[in-house]
């Protein structure tokens, strides 16, 4: 369960690149957010990725959120995003998708897409009341046979 809204949460929110020694929380958010998460090898990997962009959201010294990107030239894909569960309900990952959305286009993408779960209506609100819209269905797309949804923003 989400905690409740507190005014000044933004406040205390700072973003940063992922480090390698942040990659153990970030498993640990991943592990707990998602029921396919990606292992702690592709996340360390991906911060030595051609092209590949992190953020983690910290609220104090605490990493409570994170998301991987790339931009290949003027296309944006957004990867990986995640806020650990109790922190969810707060508005941060919204704060993040910004953050993703700012700097993606700082360094030259203006579109950026991303896949979401049908079943994960929430995401998809988030995304649909930012401006994304939704391009098509890549079927069977997650391990266990769920489609994902492609959508995409102008920057």
């Amino acid at each position: 369960m989400s905690q409740p809204f507190e005014e000044n949460s933004f406040s205390k929110l700072n973003f940063r690149a992922l480090e390698d020694q942040d990659m153990p929380v970030v498993h640990a958010i991943e592990q707990r957010v998602y029921d396919d998460p990606w292992s702690l090898q592709l996340l360390s990997e991906s911060l030595k990725a051609p092209m590949t962009h992190s953020v983690g959201v910290f609220c104090g010294e605490e990493c409570v959120g994170y998301a991987i990107y790339q931009v290949i030239f003027t296309e944006g894909h957004l990867l990986n995003i995640a806020i650990e569960k109790k922190f969810q309900g707060r508005g941060w990952g919204v704060q993040l998708l910004q953050k993703i959305m700012k700097d993606a286009r700082e360094i030259g993408a203006l579109y950026l897409f991303l896949e979401v779960r049908p079943s994960n209506e929430r995401a998809r609100k988030i995304y649909e009341t930012r401006g994304f819209r939704t391009l098509l269905t890549r079927e069977k797309y997650y391990a266990n046979g769920e489609d994902a949804i492609l959508m995409m923003k102008d920057l």
